[in-house]
């Protein structure tokens, strides 16, 4: 089942993510944890979306997927000169997650 959150993406043609964005600056981070299950077509998968602020001005965007329980996941971690260019890569990667059947598994409260 989908929360309140997810039907706003999902219904909407403008993608919107929940109110966090605006209280980043004082949290310093937000942690997205998707999960994708189809036993039928044998599909376990997670994918984690992480926004961490640097030490040095940058800002990570950072990736992690692959099956559920594998002991060697793939990782990315991708730079960004400034917040908004994260966070507007975070809400495309969201979408994108939300598109291709996951659920959100965990979300910034």
């Amino acid at each position: 089942m989908q929360t309140d959150a997810e039907l706003n993406l999902l219904d909407s043609s403008n993608i919107t993510i929940p109110d966090y964005y605006e209280t980043l600056e004082s949290r310093g981070y937000a942690t997205y944890h998707f999960t994708k299950k189809e036993p039928v077509k044998n599909c376990h998968r997670f994918y984690e979306l992480s926004y961490q602020p640097g030490l040095w001005s940058q800002h990570c965007l950072q990736r992690t997927w692959g099956r559920i329980g594998s002991m060697r996941p793939s990782n990315l971690c991708e730079e960004f000169e400034d917040a908004e260019a994260a966070l507007k890569a975070l809400k495309v990667s969201v979408s994108r997650r939300l598109k291709r059947g996951y659920n959100v598994a965990c979300s910034p409260s």
